[in-house]
């Protein structure tokens, strides 16, 4: 895992809980590398391909939101947005209540990607 992937993840962390949010570091890491090792497997290579990096790191992100989903919860002060603008790219999030936004955002990023990893296989003989 680099610092940018860490990056990446830490800010998808902190606009889904509308706060910055204390991860820890090893299981950041621990996570990032299950997740590439699935997809390392799932297209028979010793290495991710780039252009699937940012599936490991939204998952990761997800994993870790999931762990700390209570934590955000309780605080009264973070706001878990309706949704999320980037460029002329937009994620809405439904639910009417903080938790419901929360678990749709997750769900969000734990979405299954099977099709878009597939076209990476690596067909062994």
């Amino acid at each position: 895992m680099t610092e940018d992937n860490k990056r990446n993840i830490t800010l998808l962390i902190t606009s889904i809980a509308g706060q910055p949010c204390e991860v820890s570091d090893e299981l950041m890491r621990y996570i990032f590398a299950n997740e590439a090792q699935s997809i390392r497997n799932k297209t028979n290579t010793k290495v991710a391909p780039s252009e699937l990096i940012y599936i490991a790191e939204e998952r990761t992100a997800g994993e870790l939101l999931n762990q700390i989903k209570g934590n955000i919860l309780s605080n009264e002060e973070a706001r878990v947005p309706k949704s999320i603008k980037q460029g002329d790219v937009a994620f809405e999030f439904a639910g009417e209540t903080k938790s419901e936004r929360l678990n749709n955002a997750i769900s969000q990023l734990l979405r299954n990607r099977e099709r878009e990893i597939l076209c990476y296989r690596v067909i062994r003989w």
